[in-house]
Protein backbone atom coordinates (compact mmCIF):
# COMPACT_ATOMS: atom_id res chain seq x y z
CA UNK A 1 0.00 0.00 0.00
CA UNK A 2 1.34 3.27 -1.03
CA UNK A 3 2.21 5.81 1.75
CA UNK A 4 -0.58 8.89 2.12
CA UNK A 5 1.58 12.16 2.47
CA UNK A 6 0.60 15.26 3.24
CA UNK A 7 1.63 16.41 -0.05
CA UNK A 8 -0.65 14.15 -1.91
CA UNK A 9 -2.98 15.01 0.13
CA UNK A 10 -2.42 18.69 -0.48
CA UNK A 11 -2.81 17.65 -4.63
CA UNK A 12 -6.23 15.90 -4.39
CA UNK A 13 -7.59 19.18 -2.17
CA UNK A 14 -5.96 21.10 -5.02
CA UNK A 15 -8.04 19.28 -7.86
CA UNK A 16 -11.10 20.26 -6.41
CA UNK A 17 -10.20 23.73 -5.21
CA UNK A 18 -9.91 22.87 -1.19
CA UNK A 19 -13.81 21.82 -1.22
CA UNK A 20 -13.01 17.95 0.38
CA UNK A 21 -11.86 17.90 3.97
CA UNK A 22 -8.40 16.97 4.76
CA UNK A 23 -9.24 13.70 6.44
CA UNK A 24 -12.11 12.92 3.48
CA UNK A 25 -9.32 13.31 1.62
CA UNK A 26 -6.79 10.72 3.13
CA UNK A 27 -9.69 8.34 3.24
CA UNK A 28 -10.33 8.90 -0.47
CA UNK A 29 -6.83 8.03 -1.26
CA UNK A 30 -6.50 5.34 1.41
CA UNK A 31 -9.13 3.37 -0.75
CA UNK A 32 -7.15 4.49 -4.12
CA UNK A 33 -4.35 2.95 -2.36
CA UNK A 34 -3.05 6.91 -3.23
CA UNK A 35 -4.00 6.68 -6.94
CA UNK A 36 -4.97 10.50 -7.73
CA UNK A 37 -6.55 9.86 -11.28
CA UNK A 38 -8.93 6.77 -9.20
CA UNK A 39 -9.84 9.39 -6.09
CA UNK A 40 -10.59 12.04 -9.04
CA UNK A 41 -13.07 9.52 -10.55
CA UNK A 42 -14.33 8.50 -7.10
CA UNK A 43 -14.75 12.01 -6.45
CA UNK A 44 -16.34 12.81 -10.10
CA UNK A 45 -19.07 9.78 -9.46
CA UNK A 46 -19.64 11.14 -5.76
CA UNK A 47 -20.44 14.50 -8.07
CA UNK A 48 -17.98 16.57 -6.46
CA UNK A 49 -16.70 19.98 -8.53
CA UNK A 50 -13.39 18.75 -9.45
CA UNK A 51 -11.03 21.15 -11.69
CA UNK A 52 -8.62 18.76 -13.74
CA UNK A 53 -6.38 20.89 -16.02
CA UNK A 54 -6.42 19.26 -19.31
CA UNK A 55 -6.96 20.14 -23.30
CA UNK A 56 -10.22 19.43 -22.83
CA UNK A 57 -10.96 21.88 -19.43
CA UNK A 58 -8.54 24.74 -19.21
CA UNK A 59 -8.53 27.28 -16.62
CA UNK A 60 -9.40 29.93 -18.79
CA UNK A 61 -12.72 29.84 -20.89
CA UNK A 62 -13.01 30.68 -24.16
CA UNK A 63 -15.85 32.05 -26.78
CA UNK A 64 -17.56 30.30 -29.33
CA UNK A 65 -15.90 26.92 -28.44
CA UNK A 66 -18.56 24.07 -27.05
CA UNK A 67 -18.20 22.97 -23.25
CA UNK A 68 -20.41 20.68 -21.13
CA UNK A 69 -22.59 22.39 -18.31
CA UNK A 70 -20.25 20.53 -15.85
CA UNK A 71 -17.05 21.52 -17.10
CA UNK A 72 -18.25 25.88 -16.99
CA UNK A 73 -19.45 24.91 -13.43
CA UNK A 74 -16.55 23.25 -12.49
CA UNK A 75 -14.09 26.31 -14.33
CA UNK A 76 -16.29 28.47 -12.02
CA UNK A 77 -15.87 26.75 -8.54
CA UNK A 78 -12.64 26.64 -9.29
CA UNK A 79 -12.13 30.01 -10.11
CA UNK A 80 -14.13 30.98 -6.80
CA UNK A 81 -12.59 29.04 -4.78
CA UNK A 82 -9.08 29.82 -5.30
CA UNK A 83 -10.52 33.73 -5.04
CA UNK A 84 -12.10 33.21 -2.04
CA UNK A 85 -14.90 35.91 -2.33
CA UNK A 86 -16.35 36.63 1.03
CA UNK A 87 -17.89 39.73 0.30
CA UNK A 88 -21.98 39.64 0.76
CA UNK A 89 -22.93 41.48 -2.25
CA UNK A 90 -21.62 41.86 -5.83
CA UNK A 91 -22.30 44.68 -7.37
CA UNK A 92 -21.83 44.76 -11.53
CA UNK A 93 -18.20 46.15 -11.57
CA UNK A 94 -17.10 43.60 -9.32
CA UNK A 95 -18.64 40.52 -11.01
CA UNK A 96 -16.98 42.06 -14.92
CA UNK A 97 -13.48 41.64 -13.07
CA UNK A 98 -13.76 38.67 -11.32
CA UNK A 99 -15.32 36.82 -14.57
CA UNK A 100 -12.64 38.29 -16.55
CA UNK A 101 -10.53 35.83 -14.90
CA UNK A 102 -12.12 32.78 -15.65
CA UNK A 103 -13.76 33.20 -19.19
CA UNK A 104 -11.84 35.67 -21.33
CA UNK A 105 -14.31 38.32 -21.73
CA UNK A 106 -15.96 40.39 -19.07
CA UNK A 107 -19.24 40.48 -20.90
CA UNK A 108 -20.39 37.02 -21.95
CA UNK A 109 -23.93 34.69 -22.03
CA UNK A 110 -24.15 30.63 -21.94
CA UNK A 111 -25.84 30.14 -25.38
CA UNK A 112 -27.22 26.58 -26.59
CA UNK A 113 -28.90 24.58 -28.84
CA UNK A 114 -30.82 22.52 -26.78
CA UNK A 115 -34.04 25.12 -26.31
CA UNK A 116 -36.23 23.10 -24.92
CA UNK A 117 -35.72 24.41 -22.07
CA UNK A 118 -34.35 21.16 -20.20
CA UNK A 119 -30.61 21.05 -19.21
CA UNK A 120 -28.05 18.91 -17.63
CA UNK A 121 -24.43 19.12 -16.33
CA UNK A 122 -23.76 17.45 -19.91
CA UNK A 123 -25.89 19.76 -22.09
CA UNK A 124 -23.43 21.33 -24.54
CA UNK A 125 -23.30 25.64 -24.37
CA UNK A 126 -21.60 28.59 -25.95
CA UNK A 127 -20.17 31.20 -24.52
CA UNK A 128 -19.93 34.43 -26.63
CA UNK A 129 -20.46 38.24 -26.20
CA UNK A 130 -24.23 39.36 -24.20
CA UNK A 131 -26.47 40.63 -27.10
CA UNK A 132 -26.59 45.02 -27.64
CA UNK A 133 -29.65 46.05 -27.21
CA UNK A 134 -30.91 49.09 -29.75
CA UNK A 135 -32.22 52.32 -28.66
CA UNK A 136 -35.84 50.98 -29.29
CA UNK A 137 -35.06 47.71 -27.13
CA UNK A 138 -34.36 45.50 -29.79
CA UNK A 139 -31.58 42.55 -28.87
CA UNK A 140 -28.84 42.07 -31.57
CA UNK A 141 -27.10 38.59 -31.28
CA UNK A 142 -23.33 37.72 -32.32
CA UNK A 143 -23.37 36.83 -35.46
CA UNK A 144 -21.66 33.67 -34.47
CA UNK A 145 -25.20 32.86 -32.05
CA UNK A 146 -26.56 33.69 -35.37
CA UNK A 147 -24.82 31.23 -37.82
CA UNK A 148 -25.03 28.00 -35.03
CA UNK A 149 -28.32 28.86 -34.35
CA UNK A 150 -28.25 28.94 -30.96
CA UNK A 151 -30.65 30.49 -28.31
CA UNK A 152 -29.92 32.56 -25.37
CA UNK A 153 -29.26 30.92 -22.08
CA UNK A 154 -28.53 33.11 -19.32
CA UNK A 155 -26.28 35.95 -18.48
CA UNK A 156 -22.52 35.16 -17.34
CA UNK A 157 -23.48 37.40 -14.59
CA UNK A 158 -26.34 35.23 -13.51
CA UNK A 159 -24.64 31.83 -14.04
CA UNK A 160 -21.68 33.23 -11.74
CA UNK A 161 -24.15 34.46 -8.93
CA UNK A 162 -25.75 31.30 -9.06
CA UNK A 163 -22.92 28.73 -8.49
CA UNK A 164 -21.45 31.58 -5.86
CA UNK A 165 -24.93 31.05 -3.79
CA UNK A 166 -25.03 27.70 -3.72
CA UNK A 167 -21.04 27.48 -2.73
CA UNK A 168 -21.62 30.12 -0.28
CA UNK A 169 -24.24 27.57 1.36
CA UNK A 170 -22.48 24.37 0.94
CA UNK A 171 -18.58 24.42 0.53
CA UNK A 172 -19.08 20.42 -1.15
CA UNK A 173 -21.40 21.53 -3.46
CA UNK A 174 -21.64 18.75 -6.23
CA UNK A 175 -22.16 19.53 -10.34
CA UNK A 176 -25.70 18.03 -9.90
CA UNK A 177 -26.59 20.28 -7.10
CA UNK A 178 -24.89 23.61 -9.18
CA UNK A 179 -27.31 22.58 -12.59
CA UNK A 180 -30.47 22.00 -9.94
CA UNK A 181 -29.76 25.79 -8.52
CA UNK A 182 -29.50 27.02 -12.06
CA UNK A 183 -32.85 25.05 -12.93
CA UNK A 184 -34.43 26.54 -9.92
CA UNK A 185 -33.39 29.71 -10.62
CA UNK A 186 -34.59 30.20 -13.94
CA UNK A 187 -37.64 28.91 -13.24
CA UNK A 188 -38.60 30.65 -9.82
CA UNK A 189 -36.15 34.03 -10.36
CA UNK A 190 -34.87 33.05 -7.06
CA UNK A 191 -31.51 31.63 -5.06
CA UNK A 192 -32.18 27.54 -4.27
CA UNK A 193 -31.88 27.14 -0.55
CA UNK A 194 -29.63 23.88 0.14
Amino acid sequence: MKEITADLIKKLRDITGSKISISECKKILLETDGNIDSAVQVLIKQGVAVFIKSEESTEKLELKKPYKLSEIISVAVKFISNEQYLEKTMDRTSFRSRTGSFVNSDDFYLYTSDGEGVFHADTVFYLEQSPSITDDDEEIYPDFILKEGLENFCSGELFYSVIYNVLHQKNQASIDECVKALEYYLEHDSFLEL
